[in-house]
């Protein structure tokens, strides 16, 4: 029951488009910006990876 309302939500906003084919829904991207947005999500969590790992690393190696 979330997902149809999370889902609703999007679709009534525009974000997410439904095609009907029988009993089964298919949805898919309807605002091209989403793929921008999950770009900037995405780069911005590979950076935050790469600072702690390199954190992590420096830490390592003034202990040995």
């Amino acid at each position: 029951p979330n997902v149809s309302k999370h889902l609703s939500t999007l679709r009534t906003h525009g974000l997410v488009r439904r095609r009907q084919e029988g009993n089964m829904a298919y949805f898919s991207i309807g605002a091209p910006f989403i793929f921008d947005l999950c770009g900037t999500v995405c780069d911005s969590m590979k950076e935050e990876w790469e600072q702690r790992q390199s954190l992590l690393d420096n830490s390592s190696s003034t202990r040995s």
